[in-house]
């Protein structure tokens, strides 16, 4: 049984190409459509995700993913090899950052292979790499619990060259969080703020996450602008 795939191409050019190359009882449909414009919720669930990303728009797809990746089994991406070190990365190496956090938290990623320019047509000046993810079902983005958390991360990663007690200080003036609490709650939990953002492991950030939530004083409105 051939099973319908959904195929988004938002250049004219190549989805005149790509129409023009399948055969009449193909079972693609193809659709001249912006990825980022197209909810996943409307793919049929579960499903596979399979897509070579332009590498001037790999962040806001893969954020994109993080948000709606609960009804996908499974991504299969090609990206730039800087890119798949990045995601793929684990805490206290050179690369890991908070693209490498979203991952763990909501789609872990493994690469697969790595792919020569050469295999491109034009020749890109740079490798590529194929990664899986696999979304963790379980997380909920716009849940408070994981708003809080990914405040926590942006928050802690913007200074990513200070360690975690100076990089939150401004984190701990706009909610109203008083240092010394919330580094005797940290000490307490087993988690010392003199280490840096990129050596925490993804269970230690939740732990951070919630330690603080339950430091602020007030809810404060929180703001999903990303940086990688």
């Amino acid at each position: 049984m051939n099973i319908p795939s959904r195929c988004y191409e938002i250049d004219a050019s190549l989805f005149a190409a790509l129409s023009a190359s399948l055969p009449p009882a193909s079972s693609v449909r193809l659709y001249h459509q912006d990825i980022l414009k197209v909810p996943l919720a409307e793919i049929s669930d579960p499903c596979v995700l399979i897509g070579s990303i332009p590498y001037a728009l790999t962040t806001p797809i893969l954020m994109k993913f993080f948000k709606e990746c609960r009804r996908i089994s499974r991504a299969v991406f090609i990206v730039q090899q800087e890119v798949a070190d990045r995601v793929c990365a684990t805490p206290g190496t050179r690369t890991c950052g908070i693209l490498s956090v979203y991952s763990a938290a909501y789609a872990p990623a493994e690469r697969i292979f790595t792919i020569p320019p050469q295999s491109f047509h034009p020749v890109p000046a740079v490798a590529s790499a194929a990664i899986i993810l696999r979304p963790d079902s379980s997380r909920q983005w716009h849940d408070a619990r994981e708003a809080f958390f990914r405040t926590v991360l942006r928050s802690a990663f913007s200074h990513r060259r200070k360690i975690l007690r100076n990089a939150l200080h401004d984190f701990f003036r706009r909610h109203h969080i008083s240092p010394g609490h919330a580094h005797r709650a940290c000490a307490a939990s087993g988690l010392d703020l003199s280490r840096r953002a990129e050596t925490l492991n993804i269970g230690e950030w939740y732990c951070l996450a919630d330690i603080l939530r339950a430091c602020t004083s007030r809810d404060t409105p929180l703001s999903d602008r990303t940086t990688a």
